[in-house]
């Protein structure tokens, strides 16, 4: 069989297989994009490399988050737990002036938090230190 036999079934060009539950979800662009910087494939990133990647249902749940439910806060970037806490309140005072689908920054505390909201995921870029 070859691809083309199966080009009638998929109109739009997607196909897409929900995950079985309790299995990670993967952050697809982050890792394709991590992988075009580095000249590499998905399949030769270490364990290591890949984890950052990848979101546990518990991770997710740990967050408060449930399918068409609560806001979920995911980070790009290596921070303490405390310090995500922190973040993760200031986040959830200031969710109603961060726009879907753009980029954000709220100031707290002589920080800039920089982002982007999907929907209701939160994604933590960047921490500025010492704003003025």
């Amino acid at each position: 069989m070859k691809i083309d036999d199966c080009d009638g079934d998929f109109p739009d060009g997607v196909y897409a297989v929900p995950r079985t539950p309790g299995e990670p979800r993967v952050k697809v662009r982050k890792l394709s994009e991590y992988c075009r910087v580095k000249g590499i494939k998905p399949s030769d990133l270490s364990k290591e490399e890949m984890e950052q990647f990848l979101v546990i249902e518990e991770q997710e749940k740990a967050r408060g988050y449930e399918k068409g439910g609560e806001t979920m806060i995911t980070y790009n970037i290596d921070i303490s737990n405390e310090l995500k806490n922190e973040i993760e309140q200031v986040i959830e005072e200031h969710l109603r002036e961060i726009v879907d689908g753009e980029q954000f920054t709220v100031l707290h505390a002589n920080k800039a938090i920089i982002g982007q909201r999907s929907g209701n995921v939160v994604t933590v870029e960047q921490i500025v230190e010492k704003v003025l």
